[in-house]
């Protein structure tokens, strides 16, 4: 008759099995580390830093353009004025419509030519608007790359782009001696660089007062303030007509929000049928009720093309 183990003893062949285990692991270990240490090779894992979304995640948007008919096919500090705004509402009420995708839920011309810009700074992340006005090259407002708000020039600017639905990173940026060494709001815009290139763009010229006046405007970009689509960050803007026109800005109750700064304020070229840059939004005023851009004038266009290479 075989005799019963004791459970005591029953136990110890596990134990002893996993001890061996532990120092075999151990043993490799050892070896692991050796061999790379023979070879001059790590081997901790990589890792890759992936270009950064905002962390604020917004609701599903939902809604149409309706009656907006649009294309289908070293750093100086400076002193800044306090509480400017980036954008406001004139009226009180948000009359801004949500951009949706098509069906296969890409934007159509020229929506697709509009990227979101999640600027990292020394003192905080932001947002803001950006726009293709040459094959590499995005517009912006100069405050999306410098902020003296927020300690200095932007350490890392992630940019969404919607022809790909993905976020890649911006290699250069930077803005006018103007806004960088004296905070100037006229020559609050700037550029950023990015390593794709777009076979379409968005042209921008110096329009006369009276031909401004005259037109409709459209200013659609990224705001901070409202949804998420599923596929990444929405776009949302207003058409509307400007209200004053000076030599150096332009001045609209068109409805903006914080995150927008940096969009086109665009209108159609009769000639050629193509939207045209007129403006790059950057500004809202609850003292004068109004929202306002620095208007492109033939200087500026100089200063874009100089970018523009």
């Amino acid at each position: 008759m075989a005799k019963k183990i004791p459970k005591k003893a029953a136990g110890k062949p596990a134990k002893a099995t996993h001890s061996i285990a532990r120092v075999k692991a151990k043993v490799d270990r050892k070896k692991s580390t050796a061999a790379s240490s023979a070879t001059g090779k790590s081997t901790k894992k990589t890792t890759v830093k992936k270009p950064i979304a905002p962390k604020k995640r917004f609701r599903p948007v939902s809604g149409d353009v309706s009656g907006q008919t649009l294309n289908t096919g070293v750093l100086p500090l400076f002193n800044r004025p306090a509480k400017r705004k980036l954008g406001i509402l004139p009226d009180g009420h948000d009359d801004r419509t949500p951009i949706r995708p098509d069906t296969s839920g890409n934007y159509l011309a020229p929506y697709n030519l509009l990227c979101q810009l999640v600027i990292t700074f020394p003192g905080g992340q932001e947002v803001g608007t950006g726009w293709f006005g040459g094959p590499g090259t995005l517009f912006t407002a100069g405050h999306c790359v410098y902020s003296r708000k927020l300690r200095g020039k932007a350490l890392s600017i992630s940019v969404w782009l919607p022809s790909t639905n993905k976020y890649i990173w911006a290699t250069a940026w930077g803005s006018t001696h103007e806004w960088l060494s004296a905070g100037s709001e006229v020559a609050d815009f700037g550029f950023v660089k990015i390593p794709v290139r777009s076979p379409s763009f968005f042209r921008y010229g110096d329009f006369a007062a009276d031909q401004l006046r005259s037109k409709q405007i459209y200013i659609i970009g990224y705001p901070n303030d409202n949804s998420q689509q599923v596929n990444g960050p929405a776009l949302w803007g207003q058409a509307g007509h400007l209200d004053v026109v000076k030599p150096r800005q332009l001045f609209y109750k068109v409805d903006t929000g914080g995150g927008q700064s940096g969009s086109p304020v665009f209108c159609w070229d009769d000639k050629s049928g193509l939207p045209v840059a007129v403006g790059i939004h950057n500004y809202g005023s609850e003292a004068m009720n109004t929202n306002y851009a620095t208007r492109i004038t033939a200087e500026i266009v100089k200063q874009l093309n100089s970018w523009n290479v």
